[in-house]
């Protein structure tokens, strides 16, 4: 409110030479009534004078001006926006003034959901000659087009209001690195996003997240980790990242990285624990050829989620480590869910069994893997060996 009627202060001054004295007086009141939030005793003034000053186009045209900022300070945008294009239509306002009443109209319209006339309102405004064009004009323009999915005719717009403006807004700058990256301008949003780190601090974590989509998009992997990993030292990477940066991470052949970040996010609770994600955490220990974690990372997995298949692996990763006990405890276990190809786990149990140099019940375990189609050739040849012993 303030700022409306600081606006309306300046202006009412500059021209008050050209104005009738008790016009201009009657601004001057009025712009108090604003200030004091009278909004309607400040309508009623101003209705009066409209009828009165028909045939002075000039004086008119500030009342009709002013009124327009009455209902705008209401969020009476329709009625303001009418105000406006009455204004405009005496043509009696000076060229600045005009150049700003046209940038607030288009703001009315922004405001009432209509994007296309507040940007044909704005071609208007670019179109006039001899006023100072100001940033702010750009950007609303900017904002009318993405309203519009205009995106390619936002950018420029956009643009010219950051270079045109002494101290862009950060907001501003934000979103025309994100229109870079939707518009496929891959180099242009990674410098915009780093000048943005540069100038605010590595603490925004969307700008590291602009950055590393950048690079994925142009296939360059090696930088997009870079980008994620510092997110993640400076302490912004976001929940929904951590996946991302899990796989960018195997896919770089640093499988025991991906494996502490599963760690460190599930410790401090950024991520929440699920049997897919230790399902992830043994797949990382697993090609990092670390058993015994691979192996505990299942059976976390297999404690939220018992199925007959985790079993079998949790079998297979028990006995990759010597874990010859865990191992068997895993294979009944399967078992007993009824897996599909209960053969293949008769063999983990007779090889378990064999290592504990227990042969009676591996060879035991042998037997009735012969039973299976899937594991028949293979037991048989344990049998044979085992009876030789």
């Amino acid at each position: 409110m303030r700022a409306i009627v600081a606006t309306l202060l300046l202006v009412a001054a500059l021209c008050a030479a050209q104005m009738r004295p008790e016009t201009y007086e009657m601004l001057e009141r009025v712009q108090d009534l604003m200030a004091e939030q009278r909004y309607e005793e400040a309508a009623k003034r101003l209705e009066e004078a409209d009828s009165r000053l028909e045939r002075r186009p000039y004086d008119h045209a500030f009342v009709l001006h002013t009124h327009a900022y009455v209902f705008l300070a209401q969020d009476r945008y329709e009625e303001a926006a009418e105000k406006f294009e009455a204004a405009l239509k005496l043509e009696a306002l000076p060229k600045e003034t005009t150049a700003g009443t046209l940038i607030a109209l288009a703001q009315s319209w922004l405001l009432l959901d209509r994007p296309q006339k507040s940007v044909e309102t704005l071609k208007r405004w670019r179109q006039m000659e001899g006023v100072t064009h100001q940033p702010a004009g750009f950007v609303l323009l900017a904002s009318a087009h993405l309203e519009l999915e205009q995106y390619h005719e936002a950018y420029g717009p956009l643009q010219e209001g950051i270079a045109r403006s002494e101290d862009p807004p950060e907001s501003w700058q934000a979103t025309l690195a994100s229109l870079a990256l939707e518009l496929a301008r891959y180099e242009e949003a990674v410098a915009l996003y780093g000048a943005l780190l540069d100038r605010y601090g590595p603490d925004r974590g969307r700008y590291w997240m602009g950055i590393a989509s950048a690079y994925l998009m142009q296939e360059r992997a090696a930088l997009a980790l870079d980008a994620l990993e510092a997110a993640l030292h400076a302490g912004v990477l976001e929940r929904t990242h951590y996946g991302q940066l899990w796989h960018l991470q195997m896919d770089r052949g640093v499988p025991m990285r991906a494996a502490r970040l599963m760690e460190q996010a599930l410790k401090e609770k950024r991520i929440e624990p699920s049997s897919d994600r230790f399902e992830l955490l043994f797949h990382a220990y697993h090609l990092a050829r670390e058993h015994r974690s691979a192996l505990g990372a299942l059976e976390r997995a297999a404690a939220l989620e018992p199925t007959a298949d985790r079993f079998e692996r949790m079998a297979r990763a028990a006995m990759a480590s010597a874990a010859y006990t865990i191992a068997l405890d895993a294979a009944q276990r399967a078992l007993e869910a009824d897996p599909q190809e209960p053969g293949r786990l008769w063999l983990i149990k007779g090889s378990a069994h064999y290592e504990r140099d227990a042969i009676a019940a591996a060879l035991e375990a042998f037997e009735r893997a012969a039973k299976e189609p899937e594991s028949r050739e293979q037991a048989e040849r344990w049998i044979g060996f085992l009876r030789s012993l």
